[in-house]
């Protein structure tokens, strides 16, 4: 009787797992090594390596007891082979090249200055090509603004040329300012902008995005509501911004040079209002000179607002002033009749004269409506409150409407 020769799968399949990996190179003259999943009929060799079964394979075989296909090469599982992965492409990696383009395609200098205060990298761009750019973004926004805009970075100049920055320019020095202002006007802008000095563009840039554009906005919505309470959002449709820029130019001009200054160092009239009247408002058209009276008007009206907030405060009755020494000989320092309508209009006048910078700082005083910032209003308005008895802005403005 033929002798049976026995078969044992699970041994053959313990045995491929136990072999040691093939090697490069261990394929046989005959063919490639057969898998562990075929049966063979001779005994398995030592030197025969099989390839690893999966976790499924095994599990499939010695619970199911389902029979499993046979496997081939293509059923193989494979290394898996993870890419490297690419950095990052951000808009700061750009070369230097892409970066002047992007700079060179922005629009206005609003655009420049989110950008350049969103990156460090395109800060450093910019501070490297600064003039040209400035030079073209400033020529194109301002137009027709352009020299009222050189005046009022030259005038607010002259204190910081002078031998002690804490007094006011000296007579001299505001007429020749003024010999020269003509001149500015007549000048075609692109000769003007080549003019400019580095600093001085940096300086219109600075004043625009600071003082200029948040304050056209906002006296845009005073008029506007004056004209019209119920009109939402007028700012676009009543008001021409290159007029109204031009009107704030001019004031702050005027108050750099006749009225208290952005520092209040001017304590004394040295310009008489017809003097006033022939070197500045009298270069400018009738509707030119009411553009810049609007201005005053919106300026005054809001601190007459603040001095009525504040005229307990202030006043010498208050409690703060019952310690005064000598309450029947003068009065406390930093104390203010705003009752008296004499020297309340003095106060007006020459807190008005200070410029466009203290009275943007006034809503952001009254920001919130607590304890707190009513005493940063009344402290900020003791220190830049001064008087000007002599009323130049109201006087120049009468001559010229009876001339």
């Amino acid at each position: 009787m033929a002798s049976i020769r026995p078969s044992f799968p699970r041994l053959e399949l313990l045995t491929g797992l136990l072999a040691p990996p093939p090697q490069p190179g261990a394929e046989s003259a005959s063919g490639p090594v057969p898998s562990a999943g075929r049966r063979r009929d001779g005994p398995i060799s030592e030197t025969t390596h099989q390839p690893r079964a999966s976790q499924q394979q095994l599990n499939t075989r010695s619970g199911s007891g389902t029979p499993l296909p046979a496997e081939t090469p293509s059923t193989l599982p494979a290394t898996d082979v993870v890419p490297r992965a690419l950095p990052r492409a951000t808009l700061e990696s750009l070369p230097p090249e892409l970066r002047c383009l992007i700079i060179s395609h922005l629009k206005g200098i609003e655009e420049l200055a989110a950008l350049t205060r969103a990156s460090p990298v395109f800060y450093q761009q910019y501070l490297l090509d600064r003039p040209p750019l400035l030079r073209r973004l400033l020529r194109a926004k301002f137009r027709d603004c352009l020299p009222d805009v050189y005046a009022v970075h030259a005038s607010a100049a002259l204190y910081d040329a002078s031998d002690d920055p804490t007094r006011p320019p000296a007579v001299e020095v505001i007429r020749a300012f003024f010999d020269e202002y003509p001149a500015w006007r007549g000048t075609p802008r692109d000769v003007l902008m080549e003019r400019c000095t580095e600093a001085e563009l940096v300086g219109m840039a600075s004043f625009y995005l600071s003082l200029g554009r948040p304050l056209m906005l906002r006296l845009a919505d005073m008029f506007c509501h004056h004209l019209d309470p119920s009109c939402r959002h007028p700012s676009c449709r009543l008001v021409t911004p290159s007029r109204l820029f031009r009107a704030l130019c001019r004031f702050q001009v005027y108050c750099n040079l006749f009225g208290a200054g952005h520092r209040g160092s001017r304590a004394v009239a040295i310009f008489e209002p017809e003097e006033i009247l022939a070197r500045f408002f009298g270069r400018f058209a009738p509707w030119e000179v009411e553009e810049v009276h609007w201005v005053y008007a919106l300026v005054a009206s809001e601190f007459d607002k603040v001095f009525d907030a504040i005229q307990w405060d202030v006043s010498r009755l208050h409690p703060r002033s019952a310690s005064w020494a000598r309450p029947h000989i003068d009065e406390p320092p930093k104390t203010f009749d705003l009752d008296h309508e004499f020297t309340r209009q003095c106060l007006r006048e020459g807190t008005v004269s200070r410029g466009l910078r203290l009275f943007y700082s006034i809503p952001w005083m009254r920001k919130y409506d607590n304890q707190s910032s009513h005493e940063n209003l009344v402290q900020r308005m003791r220190e830049c409150m001064v008087r000007n008895p002599w009323f130049q802005f109201e006087t120049a403005l009468s001559h010229l409407r009876r001339s």
